[in-house]
């Protein structure tokens, strides 16, 4: 049997002698070339070395704190480097102030300069819980920079300033070493990456959206959604922080964030079409279909491919739902055409920033997205700093111990640190771990390794291995702050002068001050004021609950996404203060789902009260619906009937596209407030204990 010429494997050619002897080097690079974990650890060597020999070479006070900034400052881009590097800088320039006016008023009465230091401390904690990003971690620096200025000037008040600028200067090293190293080692995501991203989500959405609406099954939706939601999250960073990397990049910044925006809301209305998907299965022959022929669409978009091709596929969708909705004279399935419609425009708005990036014209974004701040956890975490540290000064002053300031030296950066956590409570635990092993890891460099060492090249011999166990350590899940808190305060209790004195002693009593301040935080965050995530919950759930009605005040209503785009960040912390909770996070999550969307439904008709190009009659019908939902809380009951009967008095046969969908609108608007009514009274029945 004769094998087809097409089918016959080509007949093998010796490789040329050349080609031979370059691909063995680069066959063995490859196997030599490391992880992204070891490179970036490698990368953070490089960069306290840099740091640690200029602060040496320009004979600063403190060298290992250009270091320990050069540890911190270190990020996995970039844009994240920049941000973090001016945003510290600034934190700590502001810090440095507050520390010269403290101890230019308060020095001569101990026990105000501790409850001013608190105080200050405490501000800065609350302020860095309310800010997002390295917004929060200058608040978090203009903190902890007055106990490391302040307390070292104790002794000798004079010297403050000369210590805020040594602060200062040991800071910038750290950022430039950093920025320096990082910048050229690391070519950043690029616009192509941060395609590929986008790309990535909307069609993980699509599929997400596939797979859900062919079920039915609304608590499988909800669960398939948190892997989502926190790519969402993530997304969100990255074009934060490429934005500040790329000047030309940040044009587009508004695009995509309102890209995930449009994402977030598609996939919070997923478990409601997952409901409705069934009314135009059995109802309207065909429409549902359309609906997924849109889905399929997205979700087979390949790598790289332009969003104009999947676009023209939704936009059809669109345009075809609302042809077959012209006719309906059924509310329930005017209501379920209008939610499909909605919800194609917003994988459209989602395609819409993609394309944009893609073919590098901006569009025109007529909205500014605002991020959620919780001034109940920021107040917890501001009290839980000021209390911890007046408890270990007053242990100070009281004790008369030496070198009890150290223990605020720790306390300072571990409380303000912490309010950048979703969990303070169970990070303060974290950072006891990583600073008891950092003092470990410290008696065994400074006395077991150092002593041996000459010379700044042998000095580097012994302390970065220490460094680069911290670095590993920091990148493994669930051992962030273990990590940072090691390397961070190893760096500190090692803190190689030029020359390096051994007091045995003195080293010693630092370190059980270093553990003693780590303590007390441990002790304010977990026991004296405990973490209480179910309040949390609760407070997050009335929020949710007083947003819609306060949608139906006389005031003008925002814009529907800008609203909803708040409401979807505390859906996203709520899942995460119920995480212990499953079951309780699966109901909660799903009653605010519905209820985000019913305010969604409130927004539009808010609108529709003030849009003039409709009939006079659809206004009032939508200013009687907003004056009826201005007691939501009170009386969902009501509110829900006075929706359901402006919308059937709408619905006539020969009413335009635009009114009809004011009219569906208030229906599923009554309909979702009749099935979650519990919810708008009372909210989501959560003990105060669960199991």
């Amino acid at each position: 049997m004769t094998v087809p010429r097409s089918s016959a494997p080509a007949p093998s050619r010796p490789r040329p002698w050349a080609a031979t002897l370059l691909a063995v080097p680069r066959e063995i690079l490859a196997l030599l070339r490391p992880s992204p974990q070891i490179a970036f650890a490698l990368r953070v060597l490089l960069a306290v070395t840099i740091a640690i020999y200029t602060a040496y070479w320009l004979e600063l006070d403190t060298p290992s704190s250009a270091g320990t900034t050069a540890v911190i400052v270190a990020g996995a881009s970039r844009g994240g480097i920049i941000s973090k590097s001016l945003w510290r800088l600034f934190g700590t320039l502001v810090g440095a102030v507050a520390a010269v006016a403290l101890i230019a008023g308060l020095v001569q009465s101990p026990v105000l300069f501790i409850v001013g230091v608190a105080a200050w401390i405490g501000v800065c904690t609350f302020t860095g819980s309310l800010l997002r990003y390295n917004r929060s971690y200058a608040a978090v620096l203009a903190g902890y920079t007055v106990a490391f200025v302040a307390f070292g000037a104790l002794d000798d008040p004079e010297r403050v300033f000369d210590l805020a600028t040594g602060r200062a200067a040991v800071v910038a090293i750290g950022i430039m070493s950093t920025a320096l190293v990082f910048l050229i080692t690391d070519i950043g995501p690029g616009e192509h990456t941060l395609e590929a991203r986008v790309a990535g989500l909307i069609i993980s959405l699509a599929k997400l959206l596939q797979t859900g609406l062919r079920s039915g099954d609304r608590d499988a939706v909800l669960v398939a959604a948190r892997d989502i939601a926190t790519t969402l999250t993530a997304l969100d960073e990255s074009v934060e922080f490429s934005a500040v990397e790329d000047a030309g990049f940040a044009r587009y910044k508004a695009d995509l964030r309102l890209a995930v925006a449009e994402a977030w809301a598609a996939l919070v209305g997923a478990q409601h079409m997952a409901v409705l998907i069934r009314r135009l299965a059995a109802e309207e022959a065909g429409a549902d279909a359309v609906l997924m022929r849109a889905l399929d669409r997205i979700a087979a978009m390949l790598p790289g491919e332009h969003a104009s091709g999947a676009r023209d596929v939704v936009r059809g969708a669109i345009a075809e739902l609302r042809r077959r909705s012209a006719a309906c004279g059924d509310l329930k399935l005017l209501a379920a055409f209008c939610q499909a419609t909605t919800l194609l425009t917003q994988l459209d708005g989602a395609l819409a920033g993609l394309e944009a990036l893609q073919d590098g014209v901006r569009r025109a974004v007529p909205m500014r997205l605002i991020s959620y701040a919780n001034p109940v956890t920021a107040w917890r975490n501001g009290v839980r700093a000021f209390l911890a540290v007046c408890i270990a000064g007053v242990f100070w002053i009281v004790s008369q111990w030496p070198t009890g300031g150290s223990a605020l030296l720790v306390l300072a950066p571990v409380c303000a640190l912490l309010s950048q956590t979703d969990s303070a409570a169970h990070g303060s635990i974290d950072f006891l771990k990583g600073i008891a092993l950092a003092m470990v890891a410290a008696f065994g460099c400074t006395y077991g390794v150092l002593p041996a060492m000459t010379g700044f090249p042998l000095l580097m011999v012994g302390f970065l291995p220490f460094i680069f166990a911290g670095v590993l350590l920091s990148q493994r899940p669930g051992y962030t702050f273990v990590g940072l808190g090691y390397m961070v305060f190893f760096i500190t209790a090692v803190a190689p002068g030029n020359p390096i004195h051994y007091d045995l002693a003195a080293s010693l009593n630092t370190y059980f001050a270093y553990l003693f301040g780590a303590a007390v935080a441990a002790l304010v965050f977990r026991i004296l004021i405990p973490p209480n995530p179910l309040a949390e919950a609760r407070v997050l759930l009335h929020s949710v609950r007083n947003a819609i009605q306060r949608l139906a005040g006389r005031r003008a209503p925002p814009h529907v996404l800008v609203w909803e785009h708040v409401q979807h960040q505390k859906l996203l912390r709520l899942g995460r203060r119920l995480a212990p909770f499953p079951e309780l996070r699966l109901r909660a999550a799903g009653a605010v789902s519905a209820a985000i969307i019913a305010g969604r439904h409130l927004a539009a008709i808010r609108h529709a009260g003030q849009d003039a190009s409709l009939p006079a009659s659809v206004r009032a019908a939508a200013l009687r619906v907003a004056a009826g939902f201005r007691r939501l809380l009170a009386a969902p009951e009501q509110a829900a009937a006075i929706a359901r009967a402006q919308a059937e008095a709408l619905l006539q046969p020969e009413a335009p596209h635009a009114v009809r969908q004011v009219a569906a609108t208030m229906y599923d608007l009554a309909e979702l407030v009749s099935a979650h009514r519990g919810f708008f009274a009372r909210g989501v029945e959560i003990p105060d204990e669960a199991a």
